[in-house]
């Protein structure tokens, strides 16, 4: 029953030579239409669509951006006390009691998973999301603020 199942199934595939494929050249004029816009915001999300890339070359530019970055900071938590007076003929009013910075550390911070969490929203390999987060020597920043 099941085989019968899959040969159905199968039968109606559609099996394309992949000898006679055809290199297509972009022509920027239809794709910067109006209509084609217009088209394409009706099915772009109903539409799947893949993309091959140079992986090294991926890995390379993606290190370089990460290492431009700003430094990605502790969290710090400011706490302020406030005294606030009501008067009906000048309004509110506010004056500061204390004001207290304090760098946000905890001896047991669990870190997430970000490879796993990166494969999620990238689909990329874990050897290459593994290889731009050592290539980018920015680590200290993820534990400073996950």
């Amino acid at each position: 029953m099941i085989i019968k199942e899959i040969r159905h199934y199968l039968q109606r595939l559609p099996v394309k030579d992949a000898s006679k494929k055809k290199k297509v050249q972009l022509n920027k004029a239809i794709l910067d239409s109006e209509e084609f816009i217009q088209l394409w915001e009706k099915i772009k999300y109903k539409t799947v669509y893949s993309v091959e890339f140079d992986s090294e070359q991926l890995i390379k530019k993606s290190i370089a951006s990460i290492q431009k970055m700003p430094r990605i900071d502790k969290i710090r938590i400011l706490s302020r006390k406030e005294q606030v007076t009501m008067d009906r003929a000048e309004g509110i009013h506010t004056q500061t009691m204390r004001e207290r910075l304090e760098v946000y550390v905890t001896a047991h911070h669990t870190l997430k998973d970000v490879i796993t969490e990166l494969q999620y929203r990238t689909n990329l390999t874990w050897k290459t999301i593994g290889e731009i987060l050592t290539g980018c020597k920015r680590l200290d920043d993820f534990k400073n603020n996950p």
